[in-house]
């Protein structure tokens, strides 16, 4: 457990940053008057049989002053497959440091778009509200959540995730912001109750306005759902003036650290601990740097929470192309999954073709044993730790290596 406290407070704006023009607004919605808090993760781990997939019933507003504002379709189904590899652990793990690498996993959690609205006709959970006005995303009111103030009122949202994309008053950095529901942890109490759960994005997030170098918009994203499912920033939260080094995320395998907008091979250590001190995780999704995975500490939090609201599950992705449908639980029995570069398949004909691949898509050499009902499979070379696609007649399966 890392030893340290969190500090709430009303602001937090990332902006004037030379590498990252994203700015993250969580903490607009955080009251002021929450005492210092700490708390143990140990109680969050996956309870019995919840490991199948959440998929999270979602509608998508989009508010538009133009026509280049009005995202297509298309682009919203490519948008929502690439946050649900992030959300899958299928990533550039060259991206994200050696020495995280084994914590990449697969949150077992999905981003599906809803096929009835809240009067059960047929919906492809996308609205679409022409306006005439861009939005503040510091309006105390939530504007751009409001029918009778200019925007669009969300659907039900025990029933629904809302995500709202706009336009935004600023032109130097995109503004962003989730919030969850009063009683997710780890913000729990500290979200004030009167706030509307759920993502706003500013457009310029996918028309390529001012992100900087490192970030992307599947990857701002998926950060701001990560807030909407419960989730801290990586580098907590907490006053002007605060030692960044004294507050916490409270997810035990997130080191602490500031915020960090680079993702690079520079190993940065903002913080150093007395006990298991790390270097940054700049990768993490919920840190402001690359932003493409979560650790197993993050996915119990936002699993926990989602767990206590059935009422937003969802049981129609496996019908949307958009839900990554290459990536079906019902996985091939590998053993042991991880591994070291040694494991086992189990085979339904010894005719099967077996090939691995890393996530660039090159194929790594092994040597592969068949017996009659499983093959043995052992890697020629030395790798990277990291999840892997294993290809058996053509279907892919995730798999983790590591060395140790």
């Amino acid at each position: 457990m890392k030893n340290v406290l969190i500090i709430p407070f009303i602001l937090l704006a990332l902006q004037g940053n030379s590498q990252n023009n994203s700015a993250c607004y969580t903490e607009n919605f955080m009251t002021r008057d929450i005492p210092n808090f700490q708390m143990e993760t140990s109680q969050l781990e996956y309870r019995s049989g919840d490991s199948d997939v959440i998929n999270i019933r979602t509608v998508i507003h989009i508010l538009y002053g133009n026509q280049a504002e009005n995202i297509e379709n298309d682009s919203i189904h490519s948008i929502v497959k690439n946050v649900n590899n992030i959300f899958c652990g299928v990533v550039d793990t060259f991206s994200i440091r050696e020495r995280f690498r084994h914590l990449i996993n697969d949150s077992g959690i999905r981003i599906c778009l809803a096929t009835e609205d809240e009067e059960g006709n047929p919906t492809d959970g996308i609205t679409r509200t022409e306006v005439n006005i861009e939005f503040d995303i510091n309006d105390p009111l939530e504007s751009l959540k409001s029918d009778d103030l200019g925007g669009k009122s969300p659907w039900d949202t025990t029933r629904y995730f809302n995500i709202w994309i706009m336009p935004t008053v600023s032109n130097f950095f995109t503004s962003n912001y989730g919030i969850p529901p009063t009683g997710f942890l780890p913000l729990d109490t500290f979200v004030d109750p009167s706030s509307i759960p759920g993502v706003a994005l500013d457009i310029g997030v996918f028309t390529g306005a001012n992100l900087g170098p490192a970030s992307t918009g599947e990857g701002i994203l998926a950060h701001e759902i990560g807030h909407g499912l419960g989730l801290l920033h990586t580098f907590g939260t907490g006053p002007s003036g605060v030692d960044i080094c004294s507050i916490d995320d409270f997810a035990d395998d997130t080191p602490v650290c500031g915020a960090t907008f680079i993702c690079d091979d520079f190993e940065e250590n903002t913080c150093t601990e007395a006990d298991d001190d790390e270097i940054d995780m700049t990768s993490n999704t919920m840190n402001v740097g690359c932003m493409i995975f979560f650790t197993p500490d993050q996915v119990s939090f936002m699993r926990e929470n989602l767990l206590s609201m059935p009422e937003i599950h969802s049981t129609d992705c496996d019908l949307q192309v958009s839900t990554n449908d290459i990536y079906d639980k019902k996985e091939l029995l590998i053993f042991p999954n991880p591994n070291k570069g040694v494991f086992e398949v189990a085979l339904n004909h010894r005719d099967s073709e077996i090939a691995l691949f890393n996530l660039h898509g090159q194929r790594i050499p092994i040597i592969t044993t068949i017996g009659e009902t499983s093959c043995k499979i052992e890697l020629m070379n030395n790798f990277v730790d990291g999840l892997y696609l294993l290809t058996v007649d053509g279907i892919p399966h995730k798999i983790i290596l590591r060395n140790n």
